[in-house]
């Protein structure tokens, strides 16, 4: 039994993807296989993840399947869906960053302290790097969360990026009880609800586990950037975040039995404060418990909930 498998998802990553997979190589846990979903790449992708794969196949397995060409969201957790492999952990990974030698290692060890049957998650920051995975001087890291990882902060915030997330087994069923590959806004921030959900455990690492390369064809940036800071700004005002409450609140509402009685209420008084702007939605919003890492968005948030934004 492989003691990790890596789940990654491509699409036309011929550029950056060797620079990651040599990393898993690199890795000081080196009991671990790949599975991979490319999504309908027109460039040299599968043919990167053949040959690595030939060179590499008798320490490491490689299973290469076809996304189901839904976005990137849906790619990551069909592939979780799909994979049969009956591994203790999981991991997440992007096509184009590059981990740290122990990111395995550090996540395992935590894990490891988890009973199996209880949903567990390891994440952490990133550190950022530019295209060529040069840092900045003086290094540059993903914003430190000190908020306490809980079911109130996935409410409305994901504690960090899915190129981090390293899981259980008993956190990737959760994927398939809820539905499966469900067009959520994000599979590390909908992974991060059912785990906190059904009061799984939870491990922020503030310390970096990968270089995240920022390029021009990111899909997700860092939120490090002034510019990234008012992208976000534009999304709560504009109301795509009110949007992407509203598809985690719809397929987390069609499963909602399966989270404890206790956010079960949680999610019912967020939901109720969604449903009516102004300021009566501000006392079922507080008995929700909801809340964002940093003062400044936790006052957007109220003010949120007057305007009829979340």
């Amino acid at each position: 039994m492989a003691r990790t498998t890596i789940l990654m998802a491509t699409y036309n990553g011929e550029r950056y993807l060797s620079d990651q997979l040599n990393s898993f190589l690199r890795q000081t846990s080196e009991d671990w296989d790949l599975w991979v979903s490319d999504d309908g790449s027109s460039d040299n992708t599968k043919n990167v993840l053949y040959d690595f794969s030939t060179k590499h196949d008798r320490e490491h397995a490689v299973t290469v399947i076809d996304g189901p060409r839904r976005g990137f969201v849906c790619n990551f957790l069909s592939l979780a869906s799909v994979c049969h492999n009956e591994s203790e952990f999981f991991a997440f990974s992007d096509q184009d960053d590059i981990w740290e030698n122990d990111k395995l290692e550090r996540a395992i060890k935590w894990l490891e302290t988890i009973p199996s049957t209880i949903p567990a998650l390891y994440c952490s920051r990133t550190e950022i790097v530019d295209e060529n995975a040069r840092p900045t001087t003086p290094a540059t890291y993903s914003p430190l969360m000190t908020v306490n990882p809980s079911f109130e902060n996935a409410l409305v915030q994901s504690i960090a990026g899915g190129n981090t997330m390293v899981f259980n087994a008993a956190a990737k069923k959760l994927i398939d009880d809820f539905g499966g590959a469900v067009p959520v806004p994000s599979h590390d921030w909908w992974l991060y609800l059912l785990v906190t959900g059904v009061n799984g455990k939870i491990y922020y690492d503030p310390c970096s586990s990968l270089m995240y390369r920022q390029h021009e064809k990111n899909v997700v940036g860092s939120n490090r950037t002034l510019g990234a800071l008012l992208s976000r700004l534009n999304k709560f005002l504009d109301g795509r975040f009110k949007e992407y409450n509203d598809k985690n609140v719809y397929y987390l509402n069609n499963k909602i039995s399966l989270i404890s009685k206790e956010n079960q209420q949680k999610f019912h008084s967020f939901v109720l404060a969604r449903k009516n702007p102004g300021f009566r939605g501000l006392k079922p919003f507080k008995n929700s418990g909801a809340k964002r890492n940093g003062v400044l968005f936790n006052l957007a948030l109220w003010l949120g909930v007057i305007i009829g934004r979340i």
